[in-house]
């Protein structure tokens, strides 16, 4: 059980180092509105990876199933939601967030990540890579979701850890220009995102 977790936890924190748009969100809020928000956004990551990584693992065929045949929607779906993102932000002038705003930070954050097909073929890979049997018991199956979790929930405590120091240092303004910098960076990734599904298509 123990090395069943372990390897989650290694899992967890490759799948994790890619900072993509899940992470450019975390890294935003953070700088933005401080280290609860930037907590809401990574957890809401974490979760959409642990499913992933549950699908993976136990062999739920159906939901992946699901998802490579409906990739090109999902895909599309996504995008433009990364793609709205980036713009509230670019547009949002306040410096403070209103009372709730960190649950829909939690569920935009989950929302990214459960709307792109490709992590579930990753997690499918780096479990095959750490010698993880498809008939794997529920216990041990369950310590490697678990580590995926902590896995890449630690990663986004040190992308938070950093995020918050860079924002103690930085001038307003830096931090002003660093957030539209961000929503850019969220509207290209979203823009890739649909244009990759097109591709593919």
């Amino acid at each position: 059980m123990a090395l069943y977790l372990l390897k989650g936890i290694i899992i967890g924190i490759i799948c994790g180092v890619p900072v993509g748009a899940a992470g450019a969100m975390t890294i935003q809020r953070t700088m933005k509105s401080g280290v609860r928000q930037g907590l809401l956004t990574g957890l809401g990551s974490s979760v959409a990876d642990s499913i992933f990584a549950g699908v993976g693992v136990f062999g739920a065929t159906f939901v992946s199933d699901f998802f490579k045949k409906y990739s090109f929607i999902i895909s599309i779906i996504g995008g433009a939601f990364i793609i709205f993102i980036g713009f509230n932000i670019l547009n949002k002038k306040e410096s403070t967030y209103k009372n709730g705003e960190g649950m829909r930070h939690f569920i935009s954050s989950f929302t990214v990540g459960i709307t792109n097909p490709v992590a579930i073929v990753a997690f499918l890979m780096a479990f095959s890579y750490m010698n993880i049997p498809k008939d794997v018991s529920i216990i041990n199956g369950a310590a490697a979701v678990s580590g995926v979790f902590i896995g890449t929930f630690l990663w986004w405590l040190i992308i938070i850890y950093i995020a918050y120091n860079i924002k103690k240092k930085a001038c307003e303004d830096i931090i002003i220009r660093f957030n539209k910098i961000l929503s850019f960076v969220l509207i290209a990734l979203g823009a890739i995102m649909i244009i990759k599904a097109v591709v593919r298509f």
